[in-house]
């Protein structure tokens, strides 16, 4: 085994207030969030904008706390430089294959694929949430295997 891998912090205990907010916005993602996206009334619009204001403050929030509550720096969000530019060309190649195949496959059929783009943009802030924000501060807090078991 490599000295790299023997030297991960797969199991520890070092919960801080990072930990604490960082289940507090869990409780509030779970129980206000998807509970009242569920229950609202869609007839009205007041769902799409409780759901724009809500996913956006979920992106927010965390990077408010980590930049300048915390001083950090936004690679404690997991977004670095280090690999910007390919991965910015692979997933502008990938999204244009599959906006072609969707355009020249499902417009056909008069689908309206606009409500289904926006959707699929705007669900971006839940991998950020949960990845960025949950998984590094408990990874942090309990070690690497504690820190993924959590989101499940």
């Amino acid at each position: 085994m490599s000295r790299e891998l023997l030297n991960k912090n797969w199991f520890t205990w070092d919960p801080s207030i990072d930990t604490v907010v960082a289940v507090i916005t869990a409780l509030i993602m779970i129980g206000g969030g998807y509970y009242l996206l569920v229950h609202l009334p869609s007839e009205n619009g007041l769902k799409t904008i409780y759901g724009l204001i809500f996913t956006s403050l979920l992106v927010i929030f965390p990077v408010w706390w980590i930049l300048w509550r915390q001083n950090g720096s936004i690679n404690v969000l997991g977004i670095k430089k280090d690999g910007l530019i390919p991965s910015l060309v692979i997933s502008i190649l990938i999204t244009s294959y599959f906006l072609y195949y969707a355009l020249s496959q499902y417009s056909f059929y008069g689908v309206n694929l606009i409500p289904h783009f926006l959707t699929n943009g705007l669900i971006l802030w839940e991998p950020f949430f949960i990845f960025s924000w949950l998984q590094l501060r408990f990874d942090q807090a309990f070690g690497i295997i504690p820190g993924i078991l959590s989101q499940t």
